[in-house]
């Protein structure tokens, strides 16, 4: 029997490391200096944000490693699609979102514990999610092909979608492959001014798997003291604990507003991938596709790999990194 969908909060236990679901404090201060042309005053505006910069580098270093693993195991050149869409739900859409997430019951907690627990970039956000007129938005990361999915029993430590959404400092990257190993979520997370990200994963099932679908939220807030009992500030919303899987997965990513992923027979790649939404996105489209040029060019500009990223904005104005046209970056290209 699947119980009632609500928020799981992890209680603190003696018995266990425990550790804060503020992780987006591990990168508070990590900024890279910009010096010469890429630097303040040199470029204005056109320098992208530390935030986006964090983004692009750590959310697409995931998906691009997974594409390399794809790519080695059919013994062919790395090829992948990504897409960021950042979407403003109002009206009906927002009450359906709202509803889906269960946002009043976080709302509600937020009311009755420290505004440092939170950690909220916007606090207006949860405040008049009633407001049908008041925009919620909502930052898509989608990998549209190319890529193995987040594969993995949830069981033991295999799972790609634990280790990417609830652990830290754990990792199964190969060497070679890059990113923060095991602490690049806090990049990922710091950009949700909610500190809520949602994952949905669909992959080539193994015979110890129970599934080839997954869906789960994770909400990542400081430890705080509610009722008399100690939380961590990780909070669940799936079933129970665990992820929910199969076509209740499609169901809640539905609701979540994702684009389905269905894996027919004989699919080569075909609907294999991930989606992560972030709540409350802190940096602008724009912003994203600047980062993207700036920290993705080799990869994005090397001969014989197909690394193809498309960044949406709230109006439908696209984006496509283009580092050989960026006057600042096309020396370096070539």
């Amino acid at each position: 029997m699947t119980p009632t969908p609500g928020w799981v909060f992890e209680e603190f236990n003696p018995d266990h490391s425990n550790t804060s679901g503020m992780i987006a404090k591990l990168v508070r201060n990590t900024t890279l200096d910009h010096p010469g042309v890429f630097g303040y005053g040199e470029i204005g505006e056109e320098r992208p944000s530390d935030e986006a910069g964090l983004l692009a580098r750590e959310a697409i270093q995931n998906s691009w490693d997974n594409a390399r693993e794809r790519a080695q195991e059919t013994d062919t050149e790395p090829e992948c699609r990504l897409e960021f869409r950042f979407l403003e739900l109002v009206g009906s859409e927002k009450a359906t979102f709202v509803e889906a997430c269960l946002l009043h019951e976080l709302a509600e907690r937020a009311r009755q514990i420290p505004t440092e627990a939170t950690g909220f970039a916007d606090p207006t956000t949860y405040e008049r999610l009633d407001d049908l007129d008041h925009p919620l938005r909502i930052m898509q990361l989608i990998e549209v092909f190319g890529t193995t999915g987040m594969y993995g029993p949830w069981t033991g430590k295999n799972s790609r979608l634990n280790q990417a959404l609830l652990n830290v400092g754990f990792t199964k990257k190969a060497v070679g492959l890059g990113g923060s190993y095991g602490y690049g979520k806090a990049g990922l997370i710091r950009c949700s001014g909610l500190r809520v990200v949602a994952g949905y994963t669909a992959f080539d099932r193994t015979d110890d798997d129970t599934t080839d679908r997954r869906f789960i939220a994770v909400n990542y807030w400081g430890d705080h003291d509610l009722d008399g009992r100690g939380f961590t500030g990780w909070a669940r919303l799936g079933d129970g604990l665990k992820p929910v899987e199969g076509d209740p997965a499609d169901r809640w990513a539905e609701k979540f507003g994702m684009e389905l992923r269905a894996i027919p027979p004989g699919h080569d790649g075909l609907g294999v991938g991930t989606t992560l939404a972030l709540l409350d996105p802190i940096v602008e489209p724009k912003d994203v596709s600047l980062a993207i040029e700036r920290y993705w060019w080799p990869a994005l500009t090397r001969k014989h790999w197909d690394l193809q990223i498309l960044v949406k904005g709230y109006e439908g104005e696209e984006y496509w990194p283009a580092p050989r046209t960026n006057p600042d970056l096309a020396p370096f290209v070539e």
